[in-house]
């Protein structure tokens, strides 16, 4: 496989991110960032960025210039995607190694995006493979959204911070990060699974009081939104409660833990 990252800034190169976003998502046409405005984002300090895969396009990233609430420089990554044939390959990774070093080079040291917290394996590659960080969260963000893999549920959303060169996030870029052992006796939220093997949001939870917890989450809400639509919803009115509430303790979300043998998924909750 060859897999080659490069800097979309021409018009033409921004209609092929249109495509991406189409062939990726599936929303309606109004869903689509036009080409004209990824164009002006790249001619003005934004990063956008086309991952090309054995000779064919699989992938895209792009953000701009942002600034944090004390009016530091920042860099807000939009969106990014793989085309489903070139997920599970590495095409991401890439994509966000090579935003990481764009943005470096314009003296930036932060990145910050939303994801939805419920999808366990963007919570695995944006917390435990890519090492950002989280204590902030959104309620229905996005309002309605009408795309095939965010309709039905409240668009909630976690914003994470890549902190670029924080000694975390160069530990888990070059692998020296070992995730945590669930301690059972510090889950929030312990879960059941019912007859179809789905994990059930708990009646009753633990409150936050040790320096580590931790948070169980359904490892393929997908499938239960698939199967049980009422039930994916619960899950988010039972995890926007346990969120919130960490975070308004003085919790960040430091870690993910994804058993595939338990087939369980966790966040680590430090505070």
């Amino acid at each position: 496989m060859t897999l080659e990252i490069i800097s979309a800034t021409t018009i033409e190169n921004c209609r092929r991110i249109e495509y991406l976003q189409e062939k990726i998502w599936g929303g309606p046409a109004s869903d689509i960032v036009p080409d004209h405005m990824l164009l002006t984002f790249a001619k003005n300090g934004g990063v956008v960025l086309i991952a090309v895969r054995d000779g064919q396009d699989a992938g895209f990233a792009y953000g701009f210039l942002g600034k944090t609430a004390d009016g530091q420089l920042k860099h807000c990554s939009h969106q990014a995607g793989v085309l489903p044939g070139s997920q599970n390959s590495g095409v991401g990774y890439r994509l966000k190694l090579a935003q990481r070093a764009a943005v470096l080079a314009q003296g930036i040291e932060l990145i910050t995006w939303t994801f939805d917290p419920l999808q366990s394996r963007n919570a695995y590659f944006n917390i435990r493979k890519l090492g950002a960080v989280s204590n902030t969260y959104f309620r229905e963000l996005y309002g309605v959204m009408r795309d095939g893999l965010n309709a039905g549920l409240p668009s909630d959303r976690l914003e994470v911070a890549w902190r670029l060169n924080s000694e975390p996030v160069r530990r888990r870029l070059a692998g020296d990060f070992p995730p945590p052992k669930i301690d059972s006796a510090r889950v929030l939220n312990p879960c059941a699974l019912d007859g179809r093997g789905f994990p059930l949001p708990p009646d009753r939870t633990q409150s936050p009081v040790e320096n580590r917890h931790f948070l169980q989450i359904p490892p393929d809400i997908n499938a239960i939104k698939s199967a049980d639509m009422p039930l994916a919803i619960a899950w988010r009115a039972h995890t926007r409660q346990l969120f919130e509430q960490a975070f308004a303790r003085g919790y960040t979300l430091t870690d993910f833990v994804f058993s595939r043998g338990e087939n369980t998924a966790f966040y680590v909750l430090e505070r």
